[in-house]
């Protein structure tokens, strides 16, 4: 009889520890579950912030290229404020942008979630960035360099410094939702990346010259099929080569 008492208590305790084991696990588990929430909304907010800034510096530059370019043809006399009425435009454009991700928060949040849908946009965002960094860039060192063909190479190494920059930390936090800044990661991971685009900047430089200084064309014009051509070899190659390694080596860490 002591004997089957002894069982019986041994089985409860054993249960009792069990039941212990599995709430320490739901709690782990919720706990892990709220930091990943709690992480994907600063990231969710800080994309929404950043895309704001991004959008109102570019409405700003094509609202005061657009009122130059229609001023010289003598269809609007707004020269004097362009100034004024650029940042109105800008303004209002990047409060129209904050407003969509309120009323269509749900739709924002889907998107936001989608790799895919998120590395091409940072891609497009990079490739703006780029050019208009690079037109604005050859615009200045061309008053101080009269050689065109000079001018547009300084123009793009600066122009590529400032997108790889900004390409890094978007892909780093928004698209592959890494928050680890130590400084060992950051530099391996920078380092990866960099390797990548620089290849593709190779190619980039390549087809300008091929486009710029061999067939005679527009250096804009070059500058904008360049970007076109390396966005998407920088899109395969990612997903094939670097992406891949990151979704492997994420998949052995929850394993």
């Amino acid at each position: 009889m002591e004997d089957v008492l002894e069982q019986k208590t041994e089985h409860s305790e054993t249960n009792d520890v069990s039941e212990v084991n599995k709430v320490s696990e739901q709690t782990e588990h919720s706990e892990v579950v709220k930091e990943k929430k709690e992480k994907s909304y600063f990231s969710y907010y800080l994309f929404i912030l950043i895309n704001s800034i991004i959008g109102f510096i570019i409405a700003l530059y094509f609202s005061r290229t657009l009122i130059d370019a229609l001023a010289n043809k003598n269809i609007i006399d707004l020269k004097s404020i362009k100034t004024i009425v650029s940042l109105i435009i800008a303004v209002s454009a990047t409060m129209v942008f904050m407003l969509l991700t309120l009323v269509f928060k749900k739709v924002f949040r889907k998107l936001f979630f989608s790799e895919i849908f998120l590395y091409i946009y940072i891609g497009g965002l990079t490739t703006i960035i780029n050019i208009l960094s690079w037109n604005f860039c050859f615009t200045l060192i061309n008053r101080i360099i009269v050689s065109e063909q000079i001018a547009w190479k300084v123009a793009e190494g600066i122009a590529f410094i400032i997108a790889i920059i900004f390409a890094f930390f978007a892909d780093k936090i928004v698209v592959f939702k890494s928050y680890s800044f130590k400084p060992e990661k950051i530099f391996t991971e920078m380092g990866v990346f960099v390797g990548a685009r620089l290849f593709t900047e190779l190619v980039n430089v390549g087809l300008m010259i091929l486009i710029i200084d061999y067939l005679k064309q527009e250096p804009l014009l070059g500058k904008i099929i360049a970007s076109i051509v390396v966005i998407i070899i920088n899109y395969l190659f990612s997903k094939f080569v670097v992406f891949k390694k990151k979704v492997n080596q994420n998949e052995k860490q929850d394993k």
